[in-house]
C-alpha cells in the first residue's frame, strides 16, 4: 500500500529520506573534528609579522607578532644598509600577541630589514625578517601665489555699496526735480 504521494507508506519520498541520511552522516563526521580542534596541533599556529607602513623619513617602525609563547621575550631589530641601528625587547603578554617598536635614527635612509625574534607556542625559537626601504620625504611644493579670492570679495562689496549710494542719490534728485 502506497501513501498519498505515491511513494512510501509514511508519505515521505525517497529523496527526502536520502537527504536526511546524508545530513545525519555529515553531522556525525563533524563531532570528532570539534573535539580534536580543541588541542594544539603541531606545527604551532603561523606567526606573522604585521609591520605598520614605513612612510617617508619615519621616526620609528612598529609591528605586531601574534601567537607566540606568553611570558617569553620578543626582540625587534632594525638594520639599515647592513648596519644594525636599533634593538628593543618586550615580554609577551598572556594573550600571546605582542607589539614591538624600533627607533629610526634621523637622516638614516636606505634598504632596511626589521627582524622580530622570539619563542613560538611549541617552545621553539623563531626569526622573521621583513624588508623595505627607508627613503627621505620629497621636498614640499613651493607656494605659487594666492587665489585672489580676497581681492574679488573686496571689489564686490565695494561695488554693492557704490550701487546703493548711486540709487539713493538718484532717488533724492528725482524727488527734488518733481518739486515734491
Amino acid at each position: 500500500m502506497r501513501g498519498p504521494d505515491g511513494g512510501s507508506p509514511t508519505g515521505v519520498g525517497i529523496f527526502t529520506r536520502l537527504a536526511a541520511a546524508i545530513m545525519a552522516v555529515l553531522a556525525m563526521m563533524a563531532i570528532p573534528i570539534g573535539a580534536a580542534g580543541a588541542q594544539e596541533a603541531y606545527p604551532p599556529a603561523a606567526i606573522i609579522n604585521q609591520i605598520d607602513p614605513f612612510g617617508c623619513a619615519p621616526t620609528g617602525i612598529s609591528g605586531g607578532i601574534g601567537t607566540v609563547q606568553p611570558g617569553s621575550t620578543l626582540t625587534g631589530t632594525l638594520t639599515i644598509s647592513g648596519v644594525q641601528v636599533f634593538q628593543s625587547s618586550a615580554i609577551v603578554p598572556a594573550s600571546g600577541n605582542a607589539r614591538y617598536s624600533v627607533v629610526v635614527p634621523p637622516n638614516t635612509f636606505g634598504p632596511a630589514v626589521v627582524t622580530a625574534s622570539g619563542t613560538n607556542t611549541a617552545g621553539q625559537p623563531f626569526t622573521l625578517e621583513t624588508t623595505g626601504t627607508i627613503a627621505p620625504c620629497p621636498p614640499a611644493l613651493p607656494q605659487t601665489g594666492g587665489s585672489g579670492a580676497q581681492t574679488w570679495v573686496t571689489l564686490g562689496v565695494g561695488a554693492v555699496l557704490a550701487g546703493g549710494f548711486l540709487i539713493a542719490v538718484s532717488a533724492r534728485r528725482r524727488r527734488f526735480a518733481t518739486g515734491a
